[in-house]
């Protein structure tokens, strides 16, 4: 990777206002003059063009939760928050009242109502779930990181406080195709905003620095378009 000809280099937010196209006078001026920087946002914004289509309801409710909510089988904050969703969410709705449509269709009085769900497909991308109690550790880490696992992929997040208030993030994604994963553009996002950003190395290994504390969504690109994403994760400092 080249390095910034005009250091120090741009901040990951710099470049985040550069993408929505905010940026100030400095930064424009900065991303003309510097190849290295402006391949960083070059890689930024294809991610953005990549995700436009990829992340396609990547946020909608799976069909299971879809069918617990028309039962009333779901908890009530869980429901409250499902019921914010189908308010803004036009595709949501009516896989909903397909799925109660099928809960009325009339069946023999003998046997129990079948649960049939919605056929259409959500995105095909990996959503990683948090492993409740995971004990394994990151080399030179805390002693109790955030694991998270999806479909063959494992990663590690250690987040660690820094004395300006920001913190600074260790992962590792260890899968079962790890060379696919090699040069992966990890992003962190908070708020839909471009917080942090870096590029997994050989060893699955990758790190944010100066990322602002918070909630926030990590995704893991593949250079062959496969992703991870870990939506919602905690960083409490």
């Amino acid at each position: 990777m080249m390095e910034c000809s005009q250091p120090p280099p741009l901040r990951d937010d710099a470049l985040s206002d550069a993408l929505d196209g905010a940026a100030g006078p400095e930064v424009l001026a900065h991303l003309a003059g510097c190849a290295a920087c402006a391949e960083r946002l070059d890689a930024a914004r294809a991610l953005e063009d990549r995700l436009a289509g990829t992340l396609y309801r990547w946020d909608c409710p799976s069909p299971d939760q879809l069918a617990e909510y028309a039962s009333t089988r779901l908890p009530a904050a869980t429901a409250s928050v499902l019921a914010e969703h189908l308010a803004v969410c036009a595709l949501c709705s009516r896989e909903l009242e397909d799925f109660k449509q099928f809960q009325i269709a009339e069946t023999p009085a003998s046997a129990p109502a079948p649960v049939l769900l919605p056929t259409q497909p959500h995105s095909g991308i990996l959503f990683a779930q948090i492993v409740a109690g995971a004990g394994a550790a990151l080399r030179g880490a805390g002693p109790e990181p955030i694991m998270a696992e999806a479909d063959g992929v494992t990663i590690f997040l250690d987040i660690q406080p820094r004395p300006d208030g920001r913190a600074t993030l260790q992962g590792q994604l260890v899968a079962n195709d790890q060379d696919v994963w090699e040069s992966a553009l990890v992003e962190i996002r908070q708020g839909g905003a471009l917080a942090a950003t870096a590029i997994v190395d050989d060893l699955g290994s990758f790190a944010c620095d100066a990322m602002p504390p918070g909630t926030f969504d990590l995704r893991i690109a593949a250079p062959n378009g496969r992703m991870v994403v870990l939506a919602g994760v905690a960083a409490a400092l």
